[in-house]
């Protein structure tokens, strides 16, 4: 890639030639040029960085990119996103390098090593990666700046400084190289001396040569520059070795000093130095090179080189770089920084007296504080005490011991420093007080003697008295403060209870002022006093912006959680919590801080605190007492207060602004960004927690599995969508809308990865284990399985996660580090969950894998390791769990003799080795499983000892059942398994009976009798029972409608099976309202069962089952609609201009359907608010077009008659009508002999118009409550007044609507009034003149469902109307409507 370590050597090749043979479009094409001047790149690179990009990082669909370039202004966007991209690319392979270099040479047990030994091998050959980087180097800092007439036109001032960014954090990557690649290999003469001079013409950073469009955010990335560049020289100077070499004087073996030539040229270099404080570091190197190389001879110029850094200030640079950020944290490189300043001290203490090394007191100070910086890490101080106190820095710490306590100050530094690093060197500091006796004359400030003295003190003793006293001075000492209670922190981890004893009653602490039992005034806070600490916070901290007090506190607390759980008074912290999640966490972001990065660590420490509650296992007792506890305080704050809002902001704050931090930042470890990174982090992993313990949000994090910096941040996103599909009963795929694919796309990019995180890897799969069960139109997406004809089995279509999987467990790979015990495990979880879901197409095409059965059994073959030497053993035994399961599964839906080859072969290298046998003496050893994990408490789901029993025991049941004869299970192999069975159960009674142990003898027990009492079966009672659960395909809808049939159906899993397959019953490229039709045979000669019927089948079913199971069942079906809202939205629409009877069907299923998810509006407008929209928006058009049909007859009857319906006798057919009698068409009189088509017709018309009204009036205000607020009782019903009832209860329920509606003006209101009252009277005489002559009865509301039951040939809208006697309160409807016109419209 462009990006490499190696410089890009670009050959000539002709506009366009390169991409002539891509496949692209035109529009990709025209953007690939645009954007080819624009990165300086050539087509072919371009191109490869445009893939990339689409590939990796392109967070939309397909259509979402064509929409990005069709336009100018979307095309310059893109081009931006693909360029920070490309720079991001460029970092992030010189990184790579940095971390090989840094972990190749010493981590001998690293999973990688021989990795990068191979990587580096071809590399170090020749010195060919130090030539190819000095090679980069100089490409990069001799680049011009862009323009606009090298550049294209969209390179401007703007996005000139942004490449200026971009070619200064190269220069840092490859400065960082060098400086590890030359700890381990040395440098030749040659590159040293051009480095030398090629720093010292750039100013050590500060001359580049587009310095001009700089800003001054820059300054701190040139110090840095400058900085790394001293380093680099230093370490290719390797003082290390010439101190080593100086004892023998031989140095032959340093490559500077391997003869007086070589040397020579070095010495004039160096001589052309001592202009600028950068040069200081390296003319002290260079004197202390030529007092140890030389011995005396050349001793003026050496004192020269060595003045001359004391005049350039040489240990003020120094503890300026140790000061600075990257130096100055935990990155690589700050300790190899560390460490090579330690050298250089070390090595000028050798060649030079201490006293030589300072001119006055202030430089002292300073190489004091050098030493200080230095000796906190850990390596040094060791270091440091190896070689004693006599020689080296060493001699630095003895002189402050022999000044103190005139120099207090100094000795408490460095002993501060040593006890930083570890234990070892805290516990070597001298104890007693060193010191001497200074006598008169001998300090011209002194009058008397120094008096040595020695005196016994508690210190303990001393601090508390400190923070008391300090308690009434609170206007001073917040910084002394914080410090002793830094000190109270380290002592709470040896004396944990004492500690908090003895701080509570200082009052610093937030404390309760009575006793509280209600969570509602426990979280009000006002029982809580804030303490001094409170007062504090508000008037200094807050106001200052420095919060070491608020640090120190945070950290004692989270140091108390566990010890005060372990005796029970963690509720001792609740006043402290209530006042974090109250007043500190709430605020913290708003707060103004000194520091840059203080904020993230206050958050950090917030939700570590929380954390720790979070994941507290409460007794029964606990959970159940009537005083709120701790962790439920937490829940509670963190779901319902401010403290929640806190929380979900942390979360929502995107990848981009974490990304944009983390380029600012200036190290790639360290920084506001990668402090952000970890807050996001912790938020989330409290967010799964609140999750487990009580959800009540919806969240979708799925925008960081974009963020590649953090694995972690990605794979606690994914964990978080994992509880959220678990949790919340709603369709994720719904809610990604049509970001869905893009998503599905990332995510199977980073679980195809080689150089992927494992652990995102396993959280991945995870997730997809997940949504098998809950999440079925998610894992339809992410199966992506194509179904082919009959005779072959169905593929995986070209983005499925199926490939992905098999490839990740493929048996090659397992043990290796590609595919670890835990990646493994959860690639088989999730096979197993496609098998236990019964998803029959993914399962197909897994079949149709020949290396798929011998990857999945494999772990059968493999004996388990000893306990005490393997990590993953939980892992290795979930996983032979899992396939045990899966084969259950496998032989009890397929018989015996229909089973794989593949797979039978695997049965017979089980019994052909014993494996069986194996299994059942492994599974019956308490010895297996680590004891803690077989205690009370365990999730029993989840334990891996428990899984691997179930499996055992389902299988077996099987193989009792149904025999397979390649797994040959002879009488030594039963009695074998029936006796491991038995000594399970006895030795779970051998002691003490657990909770676990009983689970255990029950399983076992269970199992037990099952394999004595039932026989094998006979290949008669296997045919039977094979034909019986073939005969039984065709009753789901004939069950469903019984409540236990349809909670039966539901928990098969069957609707969540056929929910999007379904949709294949009228696509295959079939894009009209007909149903496809397979092949063409069944196109020329009739089935009684169509695709279209197949169809409406499964919406009677949904139908059927919502209205038995209510909301139970309404998810699956807002997950129908969600998948299939065109589909309906289509029939509905063809409805209007085709009247077959096959569309009538699926139009009258499809209204019945909606008319049922109609009572529940409300949630369906809160889950599905713009299908809904667009079904109910078809719907009242489809009724719009029926009306008109069912008043004009006449134009009914030659619609039909258009279509090729039965001709009226004496009609011209085909013929074109004239306009005359088109206009007779239109009229609104009766046909006079309506043919049996026509009347089918319309009465199908009425069905679908009734049903249709009856959803409607779900979503228009309840009439009769609107106006009297009383139900109206109503009497039977038929088809033609329920669709005139319906119809004017709408019409009623919308006037009033409109008319209490106060957005309207009056002056409509009362047109309104006119006008529906016109037509209301109208309608009304219309009604009473159709009773007059024996219309049929009045409908009324009610809760019966809407006749669809009726023949064919039912009632028309003609006179000829059978005549039925109506009773006066059969009239209550219409009375109603003439009140309604007379008190409403009046």
């Amino acid at each position: 890639m462009a990006g490499s370590p190696v410089r890009n050597r670009k050959e000539s090749v002709p506009q366009g030639e390169a991409l002539k043979s891509k496949k692209l479009s035109t529009q990709q094409k025209e953007f690939i040029e645009k954007l080819t001047p624009f990165l300086g790149l050539d087509e072919a690179q371009s191109y490869e960085i445009f893939c990339s990009y689409i590939y990796q990082d392109f967070r939309g669909s397909q259509k979402n990119l064509q929409l990005c370039l069709s336009s100018e202004r979307h095309m310059q966007g893109l081009m931006l996103k693909i360029r920070d991209f490309y720079y991001s690319e460029r970092l992030y392979l010189l990184q790579t390098i940095r971390h090989i270099l840094t972990f190749w040479p010493e981590q001998e047990n690293h999973p990688y090593r021989e990795e990068y030994t191979e990587f580096l091998n071809e590399l170090l050959n020749n010195n060919e990666l130090i030539k190819r980087l000095l090679d980069q180097l100089d490409g990069i800092t001799d680049a011009p700046p862009p323009s606009w007439e090298t550049h294209g036109k969209l390179m401007n001032e703007r996005h000139a400084l942004v490449w200026a960014q971009q070619n200064l954090k190269e220069q840092v990557e490859l400065l960082e190289i060098l400086l590890v690649y030359w700890k381990d290999f040395e440098a030749s003469a040659a590159d040293f001396t051009k480095l030398l001079d090629k720093f010292k013409r750039q100013g050590f950073g500060r001359r580049q040569s587009y310095k001009h469009i700089l800003d001054e955010h820059m300054d701190s990335t040139l110090k840095q520059i400058g900085s790394l560049e001293v380093l680099v020289l230093l370490q290719a100077l390797d003082l290390e070795t010439v101190e080593r070499l100086s004892t023998t004087q031989s140095f032959g073996e340093h490559s500077l000093l391997k003869d007086q030539s070589t040397f020579q040229s070095v010495d004039q270099a160096i001589q052309l130095l001592g202009t600028e404080q950068p040069h200081g570091p390296l003319l002290l190197s260079w004197s202390v090179v030529r007092q140890l190389y030389l011995d005396n001879t050349g001793s003026q110029l050496t004192r020269k080189f060595g003045n001359q850094a004391l005049q350039l200030h040489v240990f003020d640079f120094i503890n300026e770089v140790l000061s600075r950020e990257p130096f100055s944290g935990k990155s690589m490189t700050a300790s190899v920084s560390h460490c090579l300043i330690y050298t250089v001290l070390l090595a000028a203490l050798t060649a030079f007296d201490e006293t030589t090394l300072t001119r006055n007191h202030m430089e002292r100070q300073v190489l004091y504080d050098i030493t200080a910086k230095l000796m906190d890490r850990e390596f040094i101080a060791m270091n440091v005490w190896n070689k004693g106190l006599d020689v080296g820095v060493g001699s630095l710490f003895q002189t402050a011991l022999l000044n103190f306590p005139l120099d207090f100050t100094t000795l408490v530094r460095l002993s501060t420093a040593l006890a930083t690093a570890n234990e070892n060197s805290a516990s070597r500091i001298p104890a007693g007080v060193y010191g001497q006796l200074i006598t008169v004359g001998r300090k011209s400030d002194l009058e008397i003697p120094i008096i040595q003295w020695e005196v016994t003190y508690n210190g303990w003793e001393l601090l508390k008295g400190e923070i008391q006293e300090l308690l009434h001075q609170i206007a001073h000492g917040a910084e002394l403060l914080a410090a002793c209670v830094d000190c109270v922190t380290c002592a709470a981890k040896l004396q944990p209870q004492q500690a908090w004893h003895d701080l509570k009653h200082t009052g610093l602490l937030p404390f309760l002022t009575e006793n509280i039992d209600n969570m509602a005034e426990l979280l009000s806070g006002k029982g809580v006093s804030r303490g001094l600490y409170g007062s504090l916070l508000a008037g200094s901290e807050v106001p200052h912006g420095n919060f070491l007090l608020t640090e120190a506190l945070l950290d004692f607390i989270s140091e108390l959680v566990l010890p005060l759980y372990k005796v029970g008074r963690e509720d001792q912290l609740q006043a402290c919590m209530v006042y974090i999640l109250r007043e500190v966490f709430p605020a913290f972001q708003k707060w103004r801080y000194l520091g840059n990065t203080r904020k993230e660590i206050i958050g950090q420490k917030c939700l570590g605190i929380a954390h720790k509650i979070l994941n507290l296992q409460l007794s029964k007792e606990k959970k159940n007492a009537s005083r709120p506890h701790i962790q439920q305080l937490c829940v509670y704050s963190l779901l319902f207060t401010e403290a929640g809002k806190s929380l979900l902001e942390i979360i929502a704050t995107g990848v981009e602004t974490v990304e944009i931090l983390l380029a600012q930042q200036s190290s790639q470890s360290e920084g506001s960004g990668d402090d952000l990174v970890q807050l996001i982090q912790m938020a989330f992993s409290v967010m799964n927690r609140l999750l487990l313990l009580r959800s009540h949000e919806q969240l979708s994090p799925v925008e960081y599995i974009y963020h590649r910096t953090s694995p972690k941040l990605a794979r606690l996103a994914t964990l978080f969508l994992r509880r959220l599909a678990v949790v919340l009963p709603m369709s994720i795929l719904a809610c990604l809308g049509s970001q869905a694919e893009a998503l599905r796309d990332i995510f199977l990019m980073r679980l195809q990865l080689a150089t992927e995180d494992l652990s995102l890897k396993t959280g991945i799969l995870q997730l997809l284990s997940v949504c098998v069960d809950t999440q079925p139109g998610l894992i339809e997406l992410f199966l992506n399985v194509q179904p082919s004809s009959q005779t072959d089995a169905n593929k995986d279509g070209q983005v499925s996660c199926i490939q992905t999987v098999l490839e990740l467990m493929d048996v090659g790979r397992q043990e290796t580090y590609r595919c670890p015990p835990d990646l493994l495990a959860a690639c088989t979880s999730f096979i197993q969950a496609l098998w236990q879901g019964g998803r029959e197409t993914a399962m197909e095409a897994l079949r149709a894998k020949p290396n798929f059965w011998p990857s999945l059994c494999s772990c059968l073959l493999k004996d388990l390791p000893d306990v005490t030497q393997d990590k993953m053993l939980v892992h290795r035994m979930k996983t032979v769990a899992y396939t045990l399961r899966l084969l259950a599964h496998e032989i009890y839906s397929v018989t015996s003799v229909r089973l794989d080859d593949n797979l039978k072969k695997v049965f017979k290298e089980l019994a052909e080795k014993g494996r069986l046998k194996y299994w059942s003496t492994v599974r019956s050893q308490d010895s297996v499983m680590p004891h803690d994990l077989s205690l009370e408490g365990t999730d029993l789901s989840d334990n891996p000892t428990f899984l691997l029993l179930r499996a055992w025991k389902d299988f077996w049941v099987v193989i009792a059942k149904i025999q397979v004869t390649e797994l040959k299970l002879e009488e030594e192999l039963k009695e074998v398994i029936v006796e491991d069975l038995l000594q399970s159960v006895y030795a779970q009674f051998s002691d003490k009976l657990t909770e676990f142990g009983h689970t255990v003898a029950k399983t076992c027990s269970a199992l037990f009798f099952t394999l004595t009492t039932r026989e094998l079966p006979s290949v008669q009672e296997l045919k039977k029972l094979r034909e019986g659960q073939d005969g039984g395909a065709g009753s789901f809808v004939n069950t469903d409608h019984r409540i236990k049939g349809g909670e039966a159906l539901s928990l098969a899993g069957l609707t969540g099976y056929v929910c999007l397959p379904i949709s294949y019953c009228y696509q295959n490229g079939d894009t009209s309202i007909q149903g496809p039709t397979p092949n063409k045979q069944a196109r020329q000669t009739p089935q009684p069962v169509t695709w279209l019927g197949v169809y409406c089948q499964c919406v009677d079913l949904y139908t059927t089952l919502l209205t038995s199971l209510k909301f139970t069942f309404l998810e699956d079906a807002f997950n129908f609609v969600g998948s299939h809202q065109d589909r309906m939205q289509q029939c509905l629409e063809c409805s209007r201009f085709n009247l077959k009877p096959e569309i009538f069907e699926e139009v009258e299923r499809t209204c019945v359907f909606v008319g049922q998810l109609a009572n529940y509006s409300r949630e369906w407008r809160l889950h599905l608010p713009e299908p809904l929209n667009k079904i109910l928006t078809s719907m009242l058009f489809m009724c719009q077009t029926f009306v008109s049909y069912l008043v004009r007859p006449r134009y009914l009857q030659y619609i039909l008659e258009q279509q090729g319906g039965e001709k009226q006798p004496g009609s011209r057919g085909g013929e074109r009508f004239p306009v005359a009698t088109l206009h007779t068409q239109a009229s609104m009189e009766d046909v006079d002999n309506p043919s049996t088509q026509y009347t089918q017709v319309q009465h199908s018309l009425l069905k679908v118009i009734g049903e249709s009204l009856v959803a409607l009036r779900r979503f228009t205000p309840d009439l009769v409550q609107i106006l009297v607020d009383q139900q109206l009782k109503c009497c039977q019903r038929s088809l033609v007044m329920f669709v005139l009832e319906n119809a004017l209860y709408l019409t009623m329920s919308q006037g009033m609507w409109y008319l209490k509606d106060p957005r309207v003006h009056q002056r409509d209101k009362q047109l309104l009034k006119r006008e529906l009252g016109t037509e209301m009277n109208s309608i009304l005489s219309g009604i009473q003149r159709y009773i007059r002559r024996g219309g049929p009865q009045s409908p009324a509301g009610g809760s019966q469902p809407s006749p669809r039951g009726q023949s064919p040939g039912g009632p028309t809208l003609s006179r000829s109307v059978s005549q039925t006697f109506l009773t006066s309160h059969d009239h209550a409807v219409f009375r109603l409507v003439q009140e309604f016109s007379k008190q409403v419209l009046r």
